[in-house]
């Protein structure tokens, strides 16, 4: 995840940041605040971003604008196909899907850029749908991301003695990855009921996935907070929101 925020970064003006480095560090702080409420998680990047980077509000509203559209083209349609299809349709449209949700996404930006309100209200995040490198590395790093999300969960029912089909496993992971993203009040809890309730409707035990999830949040939250505690004793974020600019050390850009 923290080099999918750096692909789709680095269109945008002042996009580099502080280099790969901080931007994958700075990453795992709002991993690990993604289990609180009112969005921490996503306050604690902005601020992060503004103080140490210096990137401008309107920039970071770009980035994350189009980050989230470019997360829902991928996520959204891989775990579709799991509802709707199986076994080797199932298998080809794995691969196909997110990248027709990409390509709407670059037809949508291109039509909105022709759009003057619509290409003002963008604050400059066509940029970021309209890059090839970046959707390219969005289409390639999104994949990847999806075959780990559903491999956490079937070694997570392996745990409880459950052998998870490759097919549901990625739609529970996308389902999942999803919610942590989205939900506004923190995403403990949410994420295990939604994912669980998406378990019922390809015929799977809810209790059983309600644990599954549970499992998963308990690997995630725990890693998360393994790379938090490094990444937060260099970047030092008490001194960066005390109002230090200098919190940070100086990390290189690759």
């Amino acid at each position: 995840n923290g080099l999918l925020c750096l692909a789709t970064l680095r269109p945008l003006e002042g996009g580099e940041g502080g280099g790969a480095r901080r931007v994958v560090m700075i990453n795992t702080i709002p991993t690990l605040l993604a289990i609180l409420p009112f969005k921490l998680g996503f306050v604690a990047r902005v601020g992060l971003h503004h103080r140490l980077d210096g990137l401008s509000f309107k920039t970071l509203a770009a980035w994350m604008g189009a980050f989230a559209g470019l997360t829902l083209a991928t996520l959204a349609p891989a775990g579709a196909i799991g509802l709707l299809f199986e076994g080797a349709v199932w298998w080809a449209l794995l691969f196909v899907a997110p990248a027709c949700g990409l390509a709407a996404v670059l037809i949508a930006a291109h039509v909105a850029k022709r759009w003057g309100l619509l290409h003002r209200m963008m604050l400059g995040a066509e940029r970021v749908m309209t890059d090839p490198r970046a959707l390219l590395k969005t289409y390639a790093l999104r994949m990847v991301d999806i075959g780990v999300q559903g491999a956490r969960f079937a070694l997570a029912a392996s745990v409880v003695g459950i052998a998870l089909e490759p097919q549901h496993a990625l739609l529970l992971g996308s389902s999942y990855f999803l919610v942590v993203a989205v939900a506004p009040a923190g995403a403990l809890g949410v994420a295990e009921a939604v994912t669980a309730g998406v378990a019922t409707t390809v015929g799977l035990d809810l209790e059983t996935f309600a644990l599954v999830a549970l499992v998963v949040s308990g690997s995630h939250y725990l890693g998360a907070l393994v790379l938090a505690i490094p990444s937060a004793i260099v970047l030092r974020p008490d001194r960066v929101f005390a109002g230090r600019r200098g919190g940070g050390a100086s990390l290189p850009s690759s």
